[in-house]
């Protein structure tokens, strides 16, 4: 039994949230993200902390036929978290206004991402810029002047050679640091979203530089694919090296013949989807749905995925959980 999206408050959090009224109830995902399986809810009744685990507040998302039903403000320090339920909503889920009332005020002044306080692992300024200017881009606000201000904070951050240079420590990209090749796909996708025209340059300057690219690992690998699916170029360099890396249990991890891992098998799902072959890359896309599904902690989140393998992270928590939802949305069969 999985059970709900789940993403846990910050540590640096002074006052709990008052909790919101929340049976606790078994909710059945009706042809949702986890292919018919049932959820169980883990809920609190008014005014009793919502804490399963003993590690702090949780704020919860429960689903139940198409809702998702979230019970906390805001999510300014996790722009992945928020990209996710903003992508929750435009795929039918009823994400009420107040869940992300307080982060959508917040993303919309991209002048105060300097200023942000957030969860440790996203001291960053460019990495905060690309990664909060992403989850503005997928609200789709009417409002288009601050994803358009987002959009233009990203240029001064950009590399010559076309890229968006984000230092790992010479890891692989993780959750809280995604590396050179995620950062320029993501930061090249809020461009395009907020104005492919005015942008042109820097887009153009972004697709040399992942077609001269090489990648170095399974995530670069699937990155590329992202940025570029209709390339053969990039096709034949990246699709088998993807492909061949599936682990046993479906999933992928950062290296062929590595563990799986949540963040790197979510990553992968949305190339495979991006790619749309039929045949070897469907079966690939089905068995790793298959594989985060089972990976759901009861509490309803992801273990976090660190580099190196193994550690643990609350930042790195709350970005795998925004992922692994984020591709099981992107890459439903039954909504797209």
């Amino acid at each position: 039994m999985e059970g709900p999206l789940c993403f846990p408050e910050g540590p640096d959090t002074q006052v709990p949230l008052p909790c919101l009224e929340f049976e606790t109830a078994q909710l059945e995902l009706d042809e949702g993200l986890g292919g018919g399986h049932d959820i169980v809810g883990i809920g609190a009744r008014k005014g009793v902390p919502v804490d399963p685990d003993g590690d702090g507040i949780r704020r919860l998302v429960g689903t139940q036929r198409g809702e998702v039903r979230v019970p906390f403000r805001r999510l300014a320090n996790n722009g992945d978290a928020a990209r996710a339920l903003f992508a929750a909503s435009h795929q039918g889920y009823a994400v009420p206004k107040p869940a992300l009332g307080d982060t959508t005020e917040w993303l919309v002044h991209p002048a105060q991402w300097d200023n942000h306080q957030g969860t440790p692992g996203f001291s960053s300024p460019k990495l905060a810029h690309i990664q909060f200017a992403a989850a503005l881009a997928e609200a789709r606000l009417p409002d288009r002047r601050p994803l358009l201000a987002a959009a233009e904070s990203l240029l001064g951050f950009q590399e010559a050679d076309g890229s968006w240079g984000v230092d790992t420590g010479g890891m692989p990209g993780a959750p809280a640091t995604y590396g050179i090749t995620l950062a320029t796909y993501l930061a090249r996708r809020t461009l395009e979203m907020a104005d492919s025209t005015r942008f042109a340059p820097a887009i153009a300057r972004a697709n040399r530089w992942f077609q001269s690219a090489t990648p170095e690992n399974i995530l670069d690998a699937a990155a590329m694919l992202l940025a570029m699916p209709r390339s053969e170029e990039i096709r034949s360099r990246c699709l088998e090296m993807v492909l061949n890396a599936q682990t046993s249990d479906g999933g992928w991890g950062p290296q062929v013949h590595m563990p799986a891992e949540d963040f790197d098998t979510a990553v992968v799902l949305l190339a495979l989807s991006s790619v749309g072959e039929s045949g070897r890359s469907s079966k690939a896309l089905a068995r790793g749905r298959a594989f985060l599904v089972s990976r759901q902690l009861p509490s309803g989140g992801w273990i976090e995925t660190t580099r190196p393998s193994g550690q643990q992270s609350y930042a790195e928590h709350i970005s795998t959980s925004g992922w692994a939802l984020y591709a099981l949305l992107m890459t439903d069969p039954k909504r797209q």
